[in-house]
């Protein structure tokens, strides 16, 4: 773990501690005396929340983002503090909407109160289903490469993490060309759907010997390129 990263971590980990801090001080000040029953009120409510964080979809959502970073090659140690971030924002927003409203709603409008029960379910369990539909293309796919493993066939770990990630492939190449201020004359790419491997073959004009090796170099260290070498 690099210098950078281990500080990223201390100073999110420092950030929440410090506002679990502060907001604690601040209910013990305005719910003292006679306010005390709001206290057990909000212990409620923050425990309710810390169950909430680890609800189905939460974690699918985040685990589904961290491994798609991680397979960019990048360290996202601070996806699941934005997720949770995102979406205290959201709460927040909708609990003031509901106070402003509680009364219109409870006077004029009861029946919405059941049905917003219904669609905030429905969602999760729509996001659920997604995720589940996703995941499974993906078993599809590592199911495949094991049935060929086991006929003999020959199955190796770079083409593995091709089959679960495929997209963006020729963005990230064309910014290696972009750092290095290439121009891409020509371009053609094939992709063999047995072993599911593209082949993309790039025209451009480079300054000197040296150029070429980084340009070589960097293309190699993208993710998911089994080999980048210059065509005679």
């Amino acid at each position: 773990m690099s210098e950078s990263t281990r500080a990223k971590i201390v100073a999110m980990y420092a950030l929440l501690l410090g506002a679990n801090v502060v907001v604690w001080v601040l209910a013990f000040f305005f719910f003292a005396p006679p306010h005390a029953l709001l206290l057990g009120t909000a212990l409620l409510a923050y425990t309710f929340g810390l169950r909430h964080a680890v609800d189905a979809d939460h974690i699918s959502a985040i685990d589904n983002v961290t491994r798609k970073l991680m397979q960019e090659g990048k360290q996202p140690v601070a996806v699941g503090f934005y997720f949770s971030l995102g979406h205290s924002t959201v709460v927040v927003a909708l609990t003031l909407a509901i106070v402003l409203g509680a009364s219109a709603v409870r006077d004029h409008l009861p029946a919405l109160e059941g049905f917003g029960s219904i669609v905030g379910t429905g969602v999760s369990a729509a996001f659920l289903f997604v995720i589940a539909a996703i995941n499974a293309f993906v078993l599809v796919d590592i199911v495949r490469a094991v049935r060929r493993m086991q006929n003999g066939g020959t199955f190796c770990e770079q083409t593995l993490n091709e089959s679960l990630d495929r997209r963006g492939l020729l963005r990230d190449v064309s910014d290696v060309m972009a750092l290095e201020q290439l121009s891409i004359e020509a371009v053609n790419s094939n992709t063999d759907p047995r072993d599911r491997i593209a082949t993309i073959v790039m025209r451009t004009a480079v300054r000197d010997s040296d150029q070429l090796g980084r340009v070589l170099q960097r293309l190699s260290a993208v993710p998911n390129v089994l080999s980048a070498q210059r065509l005679s």
